[in-house]
């Protein structure tokens, strides 16, 4: 990949990227999270889950957020949703906006893999604390 991004869902239901490379992209990887889904992220941050945007023909192109739309549009990326138990904290981000180079199935499982063994430890550190009280 060319660029990634771990964002965080912070207050005010603002994402923003807080480490990744390159630092002008993570820096600039910021959008509030509208409700009802109304782009793609939004949505597979409140449902959890993944958007995969290929962008191969006959597939539909992902909605982006208005602050995004301008830097992402036309660009292959994969953005995955970290969560803990039911409570999402943020999602892991990916492009070949750099290269310009088409997102391979391999590329694409690998990611789905590593967003799916990322939630799962997130839910054994859940299942590990102690209930409170």
């Amino acid at each position: 990949m060319d660029r990634t991004v771990f964002c965080v869902l912070g207050g005010a239901d603002q994402v923003e990227g807080r480490t990744g490379s390159p630092q002008e992209f993570v820096r600039g990887f910021r959008f509030t999270l509208r409700r009802q889904m109304a782009d793609s992220m939004s949505r597979a941050l409140e449902q959890g889950g993944l958007v995969i945007n290929t962008l191969e023909p006959g597939t539909r192109p992902a909605t982006l957020p208005d602050s995004l739309a301008p830097t992402l549009r036309g660009v292959p990326f994969l953005f995955g949703t970290l969560q803990m138990g039911a409570r999402t904290l943020g999602a892991v981000y990916c492009d070949r906006g750099l290269s310009s180079r088409p997102l391979l199935p391999s590329g694409v499982d690998g990611f789905r893999h590593l967003i799916q063994q990322a939630n799962i430890t997130l839910a054994q550190v859940t299942a590990s604390r102690p209930a409170p009280g």
